[in-house]
Order: structure tokens, then C-alpha cells, then sequence
């Protein structure tokens, strides 16, 4: 048991590095291409950091013996940070929805080929760090991460696209 979760926690922290990468390439990229697509899906990669950083302090709290308070341990840690980053999923879609009718009556010009170049970054990242992750997938919370990070890749995709576009009109 004790292995297993050193091997989730060693993951994890992998997984919240590289993701913060993913977070810094993705923000410069969206600032300088201006370009709502790239600063979505670095704020859904923000939203990840929370939720790999959380993932990975319930992982820890989750080692912790039971006491008088807690006979079963801190196990719910894990059960709490999945609900957390469930919970921060449903933030960042409504933050997006807003800046998307916002940018509809005040559209900008964006520059395809950093939206490209940046997006290609996210999905190299990752997708690395969904290969490290899916090993882990019977703890709940890992799932969640693993989750939220499968969802940054497929955003990457739609957002290469959209850049593409941009690119060829």
C-alpha cells in the first residue's frame, strides 16, 4: 500500500510540474496572440494545477494513520479533493462562457501561428502526463486528475484547429 502510493504521489507531483509548464506556455501564447481559445485553455490548465496540486496534498493526508478522531484514517481526503476539482471544472466553464460573449461583441485580431505552436506544446505535456497518471486510475481522486488532464488535451486539439483556421483565412 505504502509503495502504491508513493508511486500516485511521485506521479502526481510529475503530473502538477510539467501541467504548471503546460499553464506558463499556454498564458504567454494566449497574451501574445491574443487569442481567447489559447487564454481558455490556459485557464482550464490553471484549473488542473489547483486540482493536480490538491490531488496531490490528498494523497499525502491520505498516508496518515488513523487516530482517536479518525479511526479509518484520512482516506476521505482523496474523496473531498475529487469533489474540489469537480467543483472547479464548473468555474472555469462558466468563466469561459463569459469571456466568449464578451470577445463576441469585441473581437479581437489573434495570431494563428503562436496559437498553433503553443497548443502543440500542451498536447505534448500533456499527453505525457496522461500516460504517467492512467496506471493509478482505482483511487478516485487520481481519476479526476487524470480526468481533468485528458480534457486539457482534447482542448489542445480544438484549439490547434482553431488556430489553423486562423491561419488559412
Amino acid at each position: 500500500m505504502v509503495e502504491r502510493t508513493a508511486g500516485r504521489e511521485v506521479g502526481l507531483k510529475r503530473a502538477f510540474a510539467l501541467t504548471f509548464v503546460v499553464l506558463l506556455v499556454e498564458l504567454a501564447g494566449g497574451l501574445a496572440s491574443h487569442s481567447l481559445a489559447l487564454l481558455s485553455d490556459a485557464g482550464h490548465v490553471l484549473i488542473d494545477v489547483f486540482a493536480l496540486g490538491l490531488a496531490w496534498f490528498a494523497v499525502q493526508q491520505a498516508r496518515r494513520p488513523a487516530d482517536q478522531r479518525r479511526s479509518y484514517g484520512y482516506q476521505r481526503a482523496t474523496i473531498l479533493a475529487a469533489l474540489l476539482n469537480s467543483a472547479a471544472l464548473v468555474v472555469i466553464v462558466l468563466a469561459i462562457g463569459y469571456e466568449a460573449v464578451r470577445r463576441l461583441a469585441a473581437p479581437e485580431p489573434v495570431q494563428g501561428g503562436i496559437v498553433v505552436v503553443a497548443a502543440l506544446v500542451g498536447i505534448a505535456i500533456n499527453s505525457y502526463v496522461v500516460l504517467g497518471l492512467r496506471g493509478h486510475t482505482s483511487n478516485l481522486n487520481i481519476r479526476a486528475a487524470l480526468l481533468h488532464v485528458t480534457g486539457d488535451v482534447a482542448a489542445s486539439i480544438g484549439v490547434v484547429i482553431a488556430g489553423m483556421v486562423i491561419l488559412l483565412t
